[in-house]
């Protein structure tokens, strides 16, 4: 997995553990995870906008309300002429309202079959978001027992140099009072430069983790 990806996925976890200037738990980064993860984010909204087209393809089956209303104004009215009278037929200006309903009774399963799609990719959706989800927590749980485990591991390179650093001083002490060799000695020393080199290699995975 590229660097890159892997920084801008655990980036708002570091970020607040920086801040908290704390060691949070588990369940406080899968919390940061499933709140500050972009692909998740992007996921839920996703699954939202599947359960409206959802409720949209359910709405065929209702039956559909048209409004239209207006108002016409005329410079004259319409008018007829009877034996040289002229008669108004109406007046020069009035408004108009209507209202219709439609009721689709069979449209040989149109409605049926946008309506199984989107229920379809609704499940489809929430599939995808759970398992997108269970591998962001995957990754966190992973990368958070790696870093337990990397701590240990540097105590224990910790405690080792100690050890061998005293038994350095030790060997030093007994080759002055001529009870060990020179040949002792350096394997002492070869004992604690080997721990420390160690150390240092824990030391780089653990800020790699």
């Amino acid at each position: 997995m590229p660097r890159i990806y892997l920084l801008a996925l655990f980036a708002p976890l570091i970020l607040f553990a920086r801040a908290e200037a704390g060691t949070m738990t588990l369940q406080e980064c899968l919390k940061k995870a499933a709140s500050a993860n972009h692909e998740l984010r992007v996921s839920a909204y996703d699954e939202k906008i599947a359960e409206g087209n959802v409720g949209i393809a359910r709405s065929g089956y209702l039956p559909h309300l048209n409004f239209q209303g207006g108002y016409t104004a005329q410079q004259a009215p319409q008018a007829m002429v009877v034996q040289g009278n002229t008669l108004e037929t109406q007046q020069s200006d009035y408004g108009f309202f209507s209202v219709t309903a439609e009721q689709i009774l069979y449209d040989f399963g149109r409605t049926s079959a946008r309506y199984r799609r989107a229920e379809a990719l609704r499940d489809a959706t929430a599939f995808s978001h759970t398992a997108r989800e269970k591998d962001v927590f995957l990754r966190v749980v992973t990368a958070y027992y790696g870093i337990l485990e990397s701590r240990k591991l540097m105590q224990a390179a910790e405690e080792e140099i100690t050890q061998m650093s005293d038994h350095l001083r030790i060997a030093k002490n007994l080759y002055e009072q001529g009870v060990v060799t020179r040949n002792d000695l350096l394997q002492a020393e070869v004992q604690l430069a080997n721990s420390k080199q160690r150390g240092l290699m824990q030391a780089n995975r653990l800020e790699n983790g």
